[in-house]
């Protein structure tokens, strides 16, 4: 038998999934390398410079990256882990064949929101910016700091909040009631690591939320309702919201949901209700978490108190403002507008969504079919308005390399179904269809953070593969932005054309969840375009080369 493969395992102390993927890696045919980041600053480095990521454990099979515990552990119990230790049989990571200055570089956590500008849109009082002005000053006193950035990109911002939270956050809050909307937020954004979106979640309904929270983490810790706010219902939702993060959402959990609609605490629920609930909450979150993390966007001071004072919880990597802000105290006028005259502004743009869908993506995917109904036409708006290649939306970056970014970035994630439609929408959107075939078949392996450029001339520019890298890095958890790559971007790409490609990721990220959650079937039609092009069908062959060394470049 040739020789075991090493298992490279970055690690940090008192780290509770680095010992499970120890234990994972003990009773599997390899031999462990375990190497501490925090006592070795090359070994951080190197694990930040070939990761794309500053969490630990990071692991590698061999050459082959794998990422944390909870992929580890995927891999295994779908068979996966083993097929990876048999074609890295005999391979390492080579520890000292990476350059320090790199190492070094990627080791720093480079924020964006001190590179990319930002606009008040806060006295621009045209119909549609009134009525999210009202919103905002109803739910939160101010404008959340994320949307300044979004503002550059007027059309961006006149179509995320109303399409993306206005119109979920009414439809939730009468499917699953605010109380349980707000723990399913809360769950998800924690899960993922975004400080800002966990903060807002906990702390901005005032005390009666703080004590909810309070409930919610004694529930975790003990497993047991300790008072009103959590019953069997409520539970299983959070449950939902945490495991849509992970992409780790099982048929039990949905049935959980299912089984318990009926002892809902503030009003009996139907079980399908509010699985569509919960999408729509961790749709939301999708994009916000990720929007946040990539900016690294500053958080509102008081809150930020209230959250450590209250609940512990911390800003983390975010910069933290003085004060909530005024922004909104000021008078402004009333709007007439109403979100059903804005639902049917957005239902006559996208006329027949199957239609749209074929149009538009060259198929109609089965992720679009099970989105939540109240809210599908809305986020059909959004991929015309912020994704598609519409000169009066403003877009800048090429639309098939935002549907390649999708592509890598549900690979990431293990999102087959995702993987397959955004893959097929990128071929049909490639003015060079010859071409299109190749990039599809390196995508994911350009999107590598140490990947050599030079192995994609003619395939990808420069620009391109740091926006598949971006793509990739988006979908860590938790999310940082080390600075090689964040330095890459900026070499390739104007501050606008960043803008877009990080709404991009973030909108990504809000189809992954729902997918997570509404386990959408492959679409036959994308599987049809993807096997005409060789390109595999199961995510794992996308994601570890390994395991298909016959789809190479050239």
């Amino acid at each position: 038998m040739s020789e075991k493969p090493v298992a490279t395992v970055f690690t940090k102390p008192n780290c509770s999934f680095c010992e499970k993927a120890k234990e994972i890696l003990a009773a599997a045919d390899v031999t462990i390398r375990e190497v501490d980041v925090s006592v070795d600053r090359h070994a951080a480095g190197v694990s930040a410079f070939v990761s794309g990521s500053h969490a630990a454990p990071q692991i590698f099979i061999g050459a082959t990256h794998i990422a944390g515990a909870v992929e580890l552990e995927k891999l295994r119990d779908a068979g996966v882990l083993n097929r990876i230790i048999a074609a890295e049989r005999g391979r390492s990571l080579d520890m000292d064949g990476f350059d320090a200055s790199l190492t070094s570089q990627a080791l720093e956590d480079l924020s964006l929101h001190e590179i990319l500008p930002k606009h008040d849109p806060t006295r621009e009082y045209d119909e549609k910016n009134l009525f999210i002005l009202s919103f905002y000053r109803q739910m939160f006193g101010f404008l959340p700091i994320a949307w300044r950035y979004v503002a550059v990109w007027p059309e961006a911002y006149r179509t995320l909040p109303l399409c993306q939270v206005i119109s979920s956050f009414p439809a939730v809050a009468v499917t699953i009631g605010p109380g349980v909307a707000t723990a399913v937020a809360h769950e998800t954004a924690r899960v993922h690591g975004c400080a800002m979106c966990t903060i807002h979640s906990a702390v901005n309904g005032g005390d009666r939320q703080v004590q909810a929270m309070k409930s919610l983490y004694d529930l975790q810790k003990t497993g047991e309702a300790v008072n009103d706010h959590f019953g069997a219902f409520e539970t299983a939702m959070v449950r939902l919201g945490r495991h849509a993060t992970l992409n780790t959402v099982t048929e039990e959990m949905r049935r959980d949901v299912r089984d318990n609609a009926a002892s809902a605490k503030d009003a009996p629920r139907d079980g399908e209700a509010a699985i569509d609930g919960a999408a729509m909450m961790v749709a939301a979150m999708g994009f916000f978490n990720v929007l946040n993390d990539l900016i690294n966007v500053e958080i509102e001071g008081g809150l930020a108190d209230t959250a450590l004072t209250e609940l512990g919880i911390t800003v983390g990597r975010h910069a933290r403002t003085a004060q909530n802000p005024d922004d909104l105290s000021h008078d402004f006028p009333k709007t007439d507008l109403t979100l059903e005259d804005l639902g049917a502004e957005f239902d006559a743009a996208i006329g027949d969504l199957e239609s749209f869908g074929r149009k538009a993506l060259g198929h109609f995917p089965n992720w679009l079919a099970t989105w939540p109904k109240a809210v599908r036409t809305r986020f059909a708006y959004i991929l015309r308005t912020v994704i598609l290649d519409n000169a009066a939306s403003g877009t800048q970056v090429p639309v098939e390399l935002k549907f390649l970014m999708m592509h890598v970035a549900a690979v990431a994630k293990g999102h087959a179904a995702l993987s397959v439609s955004h893959a097929a929408t990128a071929h049909f959107l490639a003015a060079d269809k010859a071409q299109s075939a190749l990039r599809l078949a390196n995508a994911y392996k350009a999107s590598e953070p140490n990947a050599a450029e030079k192995e994609y001339d003619g395939v990808f520019s420069p620009a391109e593969i740091a926006a598949l890298r971006l793509a990739r890095m988006s979908t860590n958890v938790p999310l940082t932005t080390p600075a090689n790559i964040v330095d890459d971007l900026r070499r390739g790409w104007t501050e606008r054309e960043m803008l877009e490609l990080i709404i991009a990721c973030a909108i990504a990220s809000s189809i992954q969840r729902v997918a997570a959650v509404m386990a959408p079937d492959l679409d036959a039609e994308a599987v049809k375009t993807c096997n005409s092009l060789s390109l595999p069908i199961d995510v794992n062959d996308l994601k570890y080369p390994a395991l298909t060394p016959a789809l190479a470049a050239g």
